[in-house]
């Protein structure tokens, strides 16, 4: 089962990074129009590239009754 929040003590570990790191992280998302998930996927996604992997710009939606949008 999964927690609706979690622990208090989590959330503040999670969100602890170092002043002049969050300084340019916002720095960085204010001129190039972006956000931080924004920075990390691209990160992320360069990283995956340079280690073999292929970025696609869509994932295809299995055609299902569930998802009407996608049934022929």
């Amino acid at each position: 089962m999964a927690r609706s929040k979690p622990a208090r003590s989590e959330v503040q570990t999670t969100l602890r990074i170092d002043s002049n790191l969050h300084y340019w992280l916002r720095q960085y998302a204010l001129q190039h129009r972006t956000t931080f998930i924004g920075i990390v996927e691209n990160v992320l996604l360069t990283w995956a590239e340079e280690q073999g992997f292929k970025s696609t710009d869509s994932v295809e939606a299995p055609q299902t009754e569930e998802n009407p949008k996608t049934a022929p």
